[in-house]
Parts: C-alpha cells; sequence; structure tokens
C-alpha cells in the first residue's frame, strides 16, 4: 500500500493526546520586536477592490508566469494581503479571517519577499494580520536572488512584484488536533494560494504558486529554523504584461 494512503488512514482517528487535553497553554501568534517598524496598509476601499463578477473571476483565473516591470502598489498589496489573510471580524483568539482554516488555529504566517512595491524597500517582510501591517524582517534574503535559487524557475521570482511565501507554524494546529493537525496546514495553504489567485485575478494581476523548491535553502533565507517554522508554499504576483 502506498505509504501515504497508510498515513492517511492511521490518522482517520478521533483527536488525542493534544495540547489542549494536556492543558497546555495554546501557542500564540507571532508578532513584531521592539525594534522593528510596522508599515501600516492603507484600508481596502472600493476604489482599490473594485466589484466584478464571481463568474468572471473564476473563469479567468490562470497561472501568470510573466510579469511587466510596472510595480505593485501598495494599495494593491493591502488587498491581496487582507484576502489570503486579512482578519474580517474579532481579534486574537476570536479572530475570523477571509479563508477557512482547522479549529481557527491559522497556522500559516505569511512572508513577502518584495521587488516591486510602492513604498517598500526590495527585501523580506512578514505580514501582521491583528495590525494589518507589514514589517522588515533581518535575515540572509536581502534580495531575491537568495529565495530564487532555491527555486526551479527562478526567472519569476526575479521577475515578480512579490513573492509570498507561507510559513507553516504546526504547533498551533498540533495544540487542538494532535498529530491529524499535519495535514490541515496543507489544506490551510491551499486556501490562502487560491484566495490570492482570486484576488488577483480581481486587480488584474497574475499569479502563480510555487511549489518546487529546495525547503531548507528557503527556510534559511528568510530566517527560520525549518522545524518550529517551514516553508509550506510559494507563489508569484505582479502586473501582467500588455
Amino acid at each position: 500500500m502506498d505509504p501515504g494512503i497508510t498515513f492517511l488512514r492511521e490518522t482517520n482517528i478521533r483527536p488525542s493526546h493534544t495540547g489542549k487535553e494536556a492543558g497546555i497553554p495554546q501557542p500564540g501568534k507571532k508578532t513584531c520586536s521592539p525594534t522593528q517598524k510596522m508599515v501600516i496598509l492603507p484600508g481596502v476601499t472600493k476604489k482599490t477592490f473594485p466589484g466584478i463578477d464571481l463568474k468572471t473571476v473564476l473563469e479567468n483565473r490562470r497561472s501568470i508566469r510573466n510579469y511587466s516591470k510596472i510595480p505593485v502598489s501598495l494599495a494593491e498589496l493591502s488587498v491581496l494581503l487582507m484576502y489570503t489573510q486579512g482578519i474580517r471580524e474579532g481579534t486574537g483568539k476570536t479572530e475570523l479571517r477571509h479563508v477557512p482554516s482547522a479549529g481557527a488555529q491559522y497556522p500559516i504566517e505569511t512572508y513577502l519577499l518584495v521587488n516591486r512595491v510602492e513604498g517598500l524597500d526590495p527585501g523580506i517582510y512578514r505580514y501582521l494580520p491583528l495590525d494589518h501591517a507589514v514589517v522588515r524582517e533581518d535575515c540572509s534574503g536581502s534580495d531575491y536572488l537568495d529565495v530564487a535559487s532555491a527555486t526551479k524557475k527562478p526567472e519569476m521570482i526575479r521577475d515578480s512584484a512579490v513573492t509570498f511565501i507561507w510559513v507553516a507554524c504546526p504547533e498551533r494546529e498540533l495544540w487542538l488536533f494532535g498529530e491529524r493537525g499535519w495535514r490541515y496546514l496543507f489544506l490551510d495553504a491551499g486556501h490562502i494560494c487560491q484566495n490570492l489567485y482570486l484576488a488577483g485575478e480581481a486587480i488584474h494581476c497574475g499569479v502563480c504558486a510555487v511549489g518546487s523548491f529546495v525547503d531548507d535553502e528557503v527556510n534559511e533565507a528568510i530566517g527560520i529554523d525549518g522545524e518550529k517554522e517551514f516553508v509550506i508554499y510559494m507563489a508569484t504576483v505582479g502586473k501582467r504584461e500588455g
């Protein structure tokens, strides 16, 4: 039997031995250090996210791998972050976002490799959903080369305006669901990426998911350990050519 199927069968059980059952405090979300300066993102308005027919968005969704040199505006980046990981209602433990998440644990952090975003210097940033803001990360990935070299198609990273890098924090899911929480990490990443495709289509940006990369190299480039946190999925974004 395929080992992947065996794994699914073996974890198709009621959660047990979870951190919650053991009385372990719930893992918190990442914040920013006192030395980091938050860049507050513009609010999402009808001007930055105009009404568009859902049927049109769904039918036009494509993976776009070639981008123009036109930068993405900070308002457009705000739209993409709001509708992928932004908070719809509530705060802290009661927050609800624009994507589903098992147990509302939201175990995915959003990092950004910025090449051409108006108002942001090139580099690595991290999104803070509670503040709808981004902070610059002090890590080795100072430009696109550190991340691009670890991917199968580095030209996509090089030419994109911004690359979304989603980082899984498994402790958040394992605390509530035990070992079964591992599979929910990948489901969450898929929900987020699909929302990026749809939001990108609505504001005339191209998006392409990236699943082929050298894990250890990307983890190192953005300054995470690859164990308690690891890159689970990526996607490039840029203005469409023509």
